[in-house]
């Protein structure tokens, strides 16, 4: 039986010399509209050069400021946690203009901690104890564990290794006793936020100058460069 092949194929003689010279032709038109892309090589700049040579010689260069939350509907999702945290104690839920603040670094933290300061009775204990470490382990994993001042001296090792790290009601603590060694508890924590990127919610009733007199200058330094500060001001909602 013939067997016949469907397809067809059409293809110069290899003594046709000329369809040869007009296939080559026609190939390096194409070639010629469209070429090969070549991969561009970016020349770095003498700053990139700088850091790369700190990292080879076992220094460490700047660090680029990322922000770590971005947390959507931010602002409701603090309304709805506070007032659960609130009726939960069967009292009314007040929104308080401090707390549109918090949810703005919920939304965006801009890579720096939060400090809640001021006035006492406005929420900044539900809010470090519970409402944030509630919301950050839901929508971004991350366990933020929170300290009173008692637990903060005896744990302060502890805290120092954690790099999410909440704090209450500092500026009460007392100087802590290491082995003979006076230790300034919070001031060390501080500077393991600032050298470690570690983030931290911390609130406190004292207000700036109090907390300048406290801590000193140089600690309250270290708090404005690592911290967004939300100030908690007029009166109490405690009856």
């Amino acid at each position: 039986m013939e067997y016949k092949d469907k397809l067809s194929v059409k293809t110069a003689s290899p003594f046709d010399k000329q369809a040869i010279m007009e296939t080559i032709k026609k190939l390096k038109e194409k070639q010629a509209n469209n070429p090969i892309p070549t991969q561009k090589t970016t020349e770095k700049s003498p700053f990139e050069k700088s850091l790369e040579l700190l990292t080879i010689h076992g220094i460490q260069p700047p660090q680029k400021v990322v922000g770590r939350l971005n947390i959507p509907h931010a602002r409701q999702v603090l309304y709805e946690t506070l007032k659960g945290i609130v009726e939960l104690e069967n009292k009314r839920f007040q929104w308080l203009p401090e707390y549109e603040e918090v949810a703005d670094w919920l939304a965006n933290d801009k890579g720096k901690s939060l400090f809640l300061f001021g006035n006492c009775g406005r929420g900044k204990t539900l809010i470090t104890k519970y409402a944030l470490p509630m919301i950050l382990l839901e929508y971004k994993a991350i366990a933020l564990r929170p300290y009173n001042i008692q637990e903060m001296a005896k744990n302060v090792d502890e805290i120092l290794t954690r790099k999410y790290i909440g704090l209450d009601d500092i500026g009460t603590e007392t100087i802590t006793n290491s082995y003979g060694t006076k230790r300034e508890v919070f001031a060390e924590i501080i500077d393991h936020v600032e050298k470690t990127k570690a983030l931290a919610v911390i609130s406190s009733n004292l207000g700036k100058n109090e907390l300048k007199n406290r801590y000193g200058e140089r600690v309250y330094e270290r708090i404005s460069n690592t911290c967004v500060r939300i100030p908690f001001n007029g009166n109490s909602l405690r009856g």
